[in-house]
């Protein structure tokens, strides 16, 4: 790229000149991944067990302990599978 390391030269441009997607699409591809491997797992698997018990949802005397609110992995999947007009369950049952 013949870039000196003194050049003042920002990141998005390097990023264009190379034709590199944002990092945040490799997130969000690689998020969908491994939410799409999971289910597609057979159901007898821990793992997938783990993801259904978290999509259902929790008991009534389960509470959210105290402080800011978390970001769960889940909760990541669920944003970005809604632009594919797609929720957790619908997801799962075509996985």
């Amino acid at each position: 790229m013949r870039i000196h390391f003194r050049d003042h030269v920002i990141n998005l441009e390097v990023q264009h000149r190379m034709g590199q997607p944002p990092v945040t699409v490799k997130v969000v591809t690689r998020r969908l991944s491994l939410f799409g491997h999971i289910a597609h797992a057979d159901p007898a698997e821990d793992h997938v067990c783990a993801l259904s018990a978290c999509v259902d949802v929790p008991p009534k005397d389960w509470k959210w302990p105290q402080g800011r609110p978390r970001h769960m992995w889940l909760q990541m999947v669920e944003q970005h599978l809604r632009p594919q007009h797609l929720g957790l369950w619908t997801a799962l049952q075509q996985g």
